[in-house]
């Protein structure tokens, strides 16, 4: 003591409040997967109906062009903007010789990168032998801007190579690695 002063202090002792219950938290239902019969098919897909039966090589040169309703036997260039094509067939193929066969692009887009080309009910079938060989369904040269729907392509090497854009309910099933 200091003084002989007298220091009283009151002690309370306060409890701890109780501890809250636990929050649980249950996560969103995962969606539905997708049946097997919502994925786009052969079937179901790529161009149907009556088509004009056209061969040979064709030049799509005029920006705004519909090139539409031919069953083609060749291969299709397109040099200009804002081509579409709509319920096209390709058949295309040539004979595999091994290391020399030339490449062979059923559909080759030489289109700058600013360029749209839509692609829409469109099919690619490659020919059987003698001509089993298409090296690419679609080619983009450029990576230029494509919209593909309800497209097919069959038998090819590679599918298709693009650039910016959009790929939708479409189908590919690649043929044997002939290189």
């Amino acid at each position: 003591t200091y003084r002989a002063t007298n220091y009283w202090v009151d002690v309370v002792f306060v409890p701890n409040p109780p501890a809250p219950p636990p929050t649980t938290t249950t996560a969103p239902p995962a969606p539905p997967a997708p049946t097997p019969s919502s994925w786009p098919t052969a079937a179901d897909t790529g161009a149907s109906g009556t088509l004009t039966a056209a061969s040979g090589s064709v030049l799509l040169d005029k920006d705004g062009e519909t090139y539409q309703n031919v069953r083609l036997t060749g291969d299709i260039v397109v040099t200009a903007c804002d081509v579409t094509l709509q319920n096209v067939e390709v058949d295309a193929g040539e004979p595999n010789t091994g290391d020399t066969t030339p490449d062979l692009f059923a559909i080759w887009l030489q289109v700058p990168a600013d360029c749209v080309t839509t692609l829409d009910h469109v099919s690619v079938i490659t020919q059987a032998d003698p001509n089993a060989y298409v090296t690419e369904g679609v080619r983009d040269a450029y990576g230029s801007i494509m919209l593909v729907t309800d497209t097919k392509i069959t038998g090819t090497q590679l599918g298709l190579t693009v650039g910016p854009g959009l790929i939708e309910d479409s189908y590919v099933e690649l043929g044997p690695n002939m290189r």
